[in-house]
């Protein structure tokens, strides 16, 4: 309910680009298992940035969306300031390529991260779609919800995880393009 919520705003996006670095200097983009290993740990990178989120964010009982909006700027700059370290540390060899990643970019993406994202984006996108009910009927707000018998915690939930695995997928293979997330669905 709020247009400026977008991965790159909540965080996740932040979350996921940690943990894309850590899978770079592993060296897990080389190969096909190497491509879902750096998309894995990039998911588990934007599934902290949610959970870290979410909790902030509902520490008074509700989730609301300033709180949101204010706990994924927070987490997102806190996983700008560790990857800063992670790159202020890392050897200089591995430099060069962990910063033209940073920069984002859909010209490296070849046929193993393509195959990659249409696997991750299916499954997420199946599981938002699998929800589109109960969140048209959050779109009413969340006492009409509960009244409609939606569990709208459930409901946000799983919305998270799709979200962070859909963000994850895709800020592995190409980076954290953050403008994306916020100009495309309007």
């Amino acid at each position: 309910r709020n247009p400026l919520a977008d991965p790159a705003v909540l965080g996740v996006a932040g979350g996921a680009a940690l943990g894309a670095v850590l899978g770079h200097l592993w060296g897990l983009e080389v190969s096909l298992a190497g491509a879902v290993g750096l998309s894995t740990v990039a998911f588990a990178g934007a599934l902290v940035a949610a959970i870290v989120v979410y909790l902030i964010a509902t520490s008074g009982g509700g989730l609301p969306v300033q709180t949101l909006l204010l706990a994924g700027v927070i987490t997102g700059l806190f996983f700008s300031a560790v990857i800063t370290l992670v790159v202020s540390l890392v050897d200089f060899a591995q430099l060069g390529g962990i910063l033209h990643w940073l920069m984002g970019s859909l010209g490296i993406v070849g046929y193993r991260a393509v195959g990659v994202i249409a696997v991750g984006t299916t499954v997420g996108t199946a599981m938002i779609y699998a929800q589109a009910r109960a969140l048209n009927v959050l779109a009413l707000g969340e006492e009409s919800a509960l009244q409609l018998g939606v569990e709208a915690e459930r409901v946000k939930r799983i919305v998270f995880v799709a979200s962070s695995l859909l963000t994850g997928v895709i800020v592995a293979q190409t980076g954290p393009i953050g403008f994306v997330g916020l100009i495309v669905p309007h």
